[in-house]
């Protein structure tokens, strides 16, 4: 079941943060809410199972017309299942019922999958840079 989160109640999941910290490590989970609390019009979309969050993903408004899908994973024990398209196409439905006309989103060729899942989602391919860790990042934008 999708639900969508409101930033103010997300420390009542403590499965939100396992889940992320199994998936991203412990120091970027504790920064997280200090993160999200600087943008603007965070959603959070998890999937439950048995009370508990096995999938998320999350982003937020960059400006007006533009949405950036930051953050999501699935539980490994819980893959290939379509979890994540689901999470993707009820944000990307959200997006276009906000009044957004695009998604821009970023990753890295060591998550193929979720490169793989974007494309296949109608995300083009906009560019590359080398971050700050020395690693390439894909810029992906989807028109809506």
């Amino acid at each position: 079941m999708i639900i969508n989160i409101p930033l103010y109640q997300l420390r009542n999941y403590p499965s939100f943060f396992e889940l992320h910290e199994l998936l991203f490590g412990p120091t970027y989970s504790g920064q997280l809410l200090y993160q999200l609390e600087e943008k603007k019009n965070v959603q959070i979309l998890a999937f439950k199972e048995k009370e508990r969050i096995v999938a998320y993903k999350l982003g937020y408004e960059v400006n007006k017309h533009t949405f950036y899908s930051w953050l999501g994973g699935v539980h490994p024990a819980h893959r290939r299942k379509g979890i994540a398209s689901s999470l993707m196409s009820y944000q990307h439905d959200y997006c276009q019922g906000a009044g957004y006309t695009r998604i821009t989103t970023k990753t890295t060729n060591k998550w193929r999958d979720m490169l793989i899942l974007n494309l296949q989602h109608g995300f083009q391919i906009v560019g590359t840079y080398v971050d700050h860790e020395k690693e390439i990042k894909i810029m992906l934008e989807k028109t809506i």
